[in-house]
Formats: structure tokens, C-alpha cells, sequence
């Protein structure tokens, strides 16, 4: 498939948490999950893990117990990139132009 953005809008971290909320242009239930936990893996000061509530911290909780930073790695999502400056502007402006269709999500 095409990249393609499902969902847009906003984003809150606090406490440990991420909380995720839809522009009022998305019209359709996207279906991910909206609240997150931020982990730390042990020996990664820097590094930040996001895993979805429920789903993806469930299905941890069912399959970590032999290899619990194995399993984090799979559910969990990490920055791979950082975007400073302009780059956040054009790279925002190029998926807006490419990626953005909310015809493909009208019933």
C-alpha cells in the first residue's frame, strides 16, 4: 500500500503517557490506539519505547515472560529519527500532499 496517513491531529505526554486526539477533519473511527505508556529499557537513558494501551501492553503481558525486552522491542514503537528545524516543515508539507487522502476512508 501506498504510505498513508490514517489519523492526524494532536498529542499530550504526561505522567508517563501519551494521549493521542483526532483533528476535527477526521471524520472516521481510525483504528488505533489513542493512549500509550512510555517506557524505558534498562541501559537506555535516551531512549523512549511508546507501547499502545490496551492491545499492545496486553499482548506483552501474555508473551514476555521468557524474554520480556525482546517482546517490548515487538510491541513497542521508538523514535528512529529526529527532526529539527525546517525539516519537520517540509517533511510534514510532503506527507500532507502525498500521503493525506481521507477519500479512501468515506463509506
Amino acid at each position: 500500500m501506498a504510505q498513508t496517513i490514517y489519523d492526524k491531529g494532536r498529542w499530550l505526554a504526561s505522567e508517563g503517557a501519551l494521549s493521542l486526539t483526532s483533528d476535527s477533519d477526521v471524520r472516521w473511527q481510525p483504528q488505533v490506539e489513542r493512549h500509550h505508556l512510555l517506557v524505558r529499557r534498562a541501559g537506555r537513558k535516551t531512549e523512549v519505547m511508546v507501547v499502545g494501551v490496551p492491545r499492545s501492553l496486553k499482548y506483552f503481558e501474555e508473551r514476555a515472560a521468557r524474554d520480556p525486552e525482546l517482546m517490548l522491542l515487538i510491541v513497542g514503537m521508538a523514535r528512529v529519527e529526529v527532526f529539527g528545524g525546517n525539516r519537520w516543515n517540509s517533511v510534514k508539507a510532503h506527507l500532507m500532499k502525498e500521503a493525506w487522502n481521507p477519500d479512501l476512508f468515506r463509506n
